[in-house]
């Protein structure tokens, strides 16, 4: 496959188009038009700006991919959309879903949980407090309030 030789000057207009394009499927997905198209299309775009800028991520970036990679294979349209909205069907949808992908991001959730608790457990968390310090001595995290 060739590669197709952009000019410079428009870099900065492909990466304003396509944060454009990101907001839009967005509130898409927030409003629940096509969701599942919509979570996939949403994924696919932020797996690109994480995969383009990855010095700047945080594991809240992470974990926000993850959610929406098990967002694809739930049925996250059924209820409170315009999905729902719009369908012929007025049968009310059922309140129980379970599916490997409902056990998969549950167990996302609690494995967040259960990490972050065992990094808790030295004695700076638990004796003398030196971690509590060192949080909120970070100065580019902390506010006026916080020092």
């Amino acid at each position: 496959m060739a590669m197709v030789d952009i000019p410079v000057q428009w870099y900065g207009i492909i990466a304003r188009a396509m944060f454009v394009v990101s907001i839009a499927v967005a509130i898409a997905v927030i409003l629940g038009y096509r969701t599942r198209v919509m979570v996939v299309v949403l994924w696919m775009l932020l797996v690109s700006v994480h995969v383009r800028n990855p010095l700047v991520l945080s594991e809240a970036d992470v974990f926000l991919r993850v959610l929406l990679f098990w967002g694809m294979f739930l049925p996250l349209g059924t209820v409170w959309s315009l999905d729902k909205r719009l369908a012929k069907d007025p049968t009310p949808p059922n309140s129980w879903f379970t599916s490997m992908a409902t056990a998969a991001l549950f167990i996302q959730i609690a494995l967040v949980y259960f990490f972050t608790a065992l990094l808790k457990v030295g004695d700076d968390w638990r004796t003398d407090f030196t971690a509590i310090w060192y949080a909120l001595g970070a100065q580019h995290l902390t506010t006026p309030f916080g020092a």
